[in-house]
């Protein structure tokens, strides 16, 4: 537990209670990964909900022939930012893009650019991370740990800096079922896996990898855990790490529903309302660990708020989770989100959506192959011969593998304490709480599936609301064929008995003995 520094019930100055947008007024921010779905959401929060904010500074770098300026058009150019664009279009303006890399020497930023930082920012907000749990161990190392450190030595020259702000992950310790706001041990010397990975080629890394993340089940997790104990040793200025569980769509604001990627509880729900995917291996009665990702950000600028103003004698950690505060299990997760798919069903649906859960493997195999690996096989075959381009075994590979990464998570229940996340909430007076709400006791889980489901059609699928009714048209044609498929594999399969037994000729036999 950390000792915090006094007065404990309110965070005030001499001045008395400073509110979070009152803090932000007149200061700079410096945000890296604001492509990502954390950082667009931060960015819109900040300019929504501290209008005051003078500059927000954000690493970025050119994609694909795409400029900064192009990429950062791309970014605004989103349903995410129209209350902006409604309200306060000039408020863009404060967004600056800087040219660099996480990966590069000194971030591959220009040296004029960094004296613009050194000068201006007082909150650095390091949100970039590669979360591939695939992910090569050197890679993973490269963008989650190296890339911490550079942004470190980096905020060590600004003049102005008042926190830092590291985003890491609820399940980098996943190693302990029981999760405490603390550093925990690391298994290596750090300093000598460091050259261990840089001076190696990737193939040897590669052969080492499982040896050296030990009980960790991904290089994700092992990275971050890596990058938490190199702050650990940070002292020219507050350090806060941040670990938010999975995180998903937005729960509120700006737009409820608000998901712009695939990853995760998203590419369940959109396979399943496509009618792609129908079984699902987990333990069923443990809770699923979600976060909203605009709870996660409301908690990422309350505690860079926080830790400028009281200035704690050591780092603070915050567990921003929900199943200790406001549990949800997979059941519920799973049987609430069927009903609400078939009540707002999507449109160009290929099957009607049906659910199996378990934990037998062997089971679970099986029921993969009989639901989905032959129908897919069948309907590509049948879409190569009509001219058009197969694409369902490739979709169904795709989510099947990336399921089997997270099995470990699926299969584990952790308990998160999060003493310091109630304390931070005890801070803030009512508006802060209002108008930055991070509260997981607050989340009514119906109504956010719901919200997730419709934000899925909409955001990702981009099918517009007034489609639901003709596709509940779709949806009862496809529950007919489905429970007419249904019987007709029943009939099958007493055929098939019917012949294997040779049930007349026992009727027969049966028959003569009696007789």
């Amino acid at each position: 537990m950390f000792k915090l520094a006094e007065p404990f019930n309110h965070v005030y100055t001499e001045g008395g209670y400073v509110s979070i947008p009152e803090f932000y007024s007149g200061k700079s921010v410096f945000v890296t990964g604001a492509t990502g779905s954390i950082g667009k959401i931060l960015i819109e929060k900040f300019l929504r909900s501290c209008p005051d904010i003078k500059r927000i500074y954000i690493l970025i770098r050119p994609k694909k022939g795409v400029s900064i300026q192009n990429r950062l058009s791309q970014i605004f150019n989103v349903p995410l930012f129209d209350l902006i664009r409604e309200n306060n279009p000039d408020a863009f303006e404060k967004v600056i893009p800087i040219f660099g890399d996480i990966k590069a020497d000194e971030l591959g930023i220009s040296p004029e650019d960094q004296n613009v930082l050194c000068q201006e920012v007082s909150i650095v907000i390091h949100s970039a991370a590669t979360i591939r749990f695939d992910e090569e161990l050197k890679e993973a190392f490269e963008v989650n740990v190296k890339g911490t450190q550079k942004l470190v030595n980096l905020s060590k020259r600004m003049t102005k800096i008042e926190s830092f702000v590291y985003i890491s992950t609820a399940f980098s310790n996943c190693t302990n079922k029981d999760i405490h706001e603390k550093f925990y041990e690391f298994p290596f010397d750090t300093k000598v896996l460091n050259d261990f990975i840089e001076k190696f080629p990737v193939d040897v890394i590669n052969k080492c990898t499982k040896f050296l993340i030990g009980k960790h089940p991904n290089t994700y997790t092992f990275s971050k855990a890596m990058a938490e104990v190199s702050l650990k040793n940070v002292h020219e200025f507050p350090v806060v790490v941040l670990r938010p569980s999975i995180v998903t769509a937005c729960y509120k604001e700006p737009l409820p529903g608000w998901v712009d990627n695939l990853l995760g509880p998203t590419a369940l729900i959109a396979t399943n309302g496509k009618g792609i995917v129908h079984t699902f291996l987990c333990r069923p009665d443990i809770p699923i660990d979600c976060i909203p990702a605009d709870l996660v950000v409301n908690s990422v600028i309350a505690v860079g708020w926080r830790s400028a103003i009281l200035k704690p004698k050591e780092h603070l950690i915050y567990n921003i989770t929900s199943s200790n505060k406001n549990a949800i299990t997979w059941r519920e997760v799973l049987d609430n989100g069927s009903i609400i798919i078939k009540k707002y069903p999507f449109e160009n649906m290929l099957w009607y959506p049906t659910k199996h859960f378990g934990t037998n493997k062997f089971i679970y195999n099986i029921l993969v192959t009989i639901i989905h690996n032959t129908p897919a096989h069948i309907i590509d075959f049948i879409f190569k011969l009509s001219g058009r381009k197969p694409f369902l075994v490739k979709i169904q590979d795709k989510f099947y593998k990336s399921m089997e990464f997270v099995e470990f998570f699926k299969f584990t229940q952790f308990f998160f304490h999060g003493n310091n996340v109630d304390k931070l909430i005890s801070t803030m007076n009512e508006d802060d709480k209002k108008n930055f709400d991070f509260d997981a006791t607050h989340i009514d889980w119906i109504e956010y599936i719901r919200s997730f489901v419709l934000g899925v059609r909409r955001y990702i699928f981009k099918e517009d609301p007034k489609t639901i009714e003709s596709c509940r048209k779709r949806l009862f044609k496809l529950k007919i064929l489905h429970e007419f498929m249904k019987l007709l594999m029943i009939f099958f399969c007493l055929w098939i008995v019917w012949k294997l037994l040779d049930i007349p000729a026992a009727v027969a036999r049966f028959t003569a003995m009696i007789n």
